[in-house]
């Protein structure tokens, strides 16, 4: 019993420590390189975004199995939302930005890393849908997939809300 509690708190320092780096990869590598704009910069960017995505799943001993075969083209992927941990585990095997609700972007520490990490933070409510597509279509055209969560929640998986 002991040796799960020493585990579980050295993933957990590790975890704090990982999320630490991340913050610090977003401020001083992400912030500068997303000012730049340029596609090559933008490239840079999701490859540090997916390594650390990757490591965060490593950290957490989650083991991802993909099946078939990757789009390498600008996809809209849409899934439902099980956990928090769909966050990492899809955006670590995708090229791909992320469809979050307006709110995680004032959360502190992660809010900051997922609008570096280019994010795409959208006001629920009646007249929200257009300017969600908008933005979606966008990305889709400036060549980056995106992953939507229609329902807007995270659920069991068993049903479609």
């Amino acid at each position: 019993m002991l040796k799960i509690h020493v585990r579980r708190t050295q993933r957990l320092i590790r975890l704090v420590w990982h999320v630490m780096v991340g913050a610090g990869i977003s401020y001083l590598v992400l912030l500068p390189l997303n000012a730049m704009g340029r596609d090559s910069q933008r490239s840079r960017q999701r490859v540090i975004v997916r390594w650390w995505m990757a490591k965060t799943c490593r950290i957490l001993n989650l083991r991802i199995r993909k099946e078939g075969v990757m789009n390498t083209a600008p996809t809209l992927f849409v899934a439902n939302h099980i956990s928090w941990l769909d966050i990492p585990c899809l955006t670590s095997a995708l090229d791909a930005v992320c469809v979050s609700k307006q709110e995680v972007r004032q959360w502190p520490v992660v809010g900051g890393m997922a609008a570096q990490a280019g994010t795409v933070f959208i006001q629920r409510g009646a007249h929200a849908a257009s300017g969600v597509a908008d933005q979606m279509a966008r990305n889709l055209k400036d060549k980056k997939s995106v992953v939507f969560f229609p329902e807007g929640t995270s659920t069991s998986g068993a049903t479609v809300r």
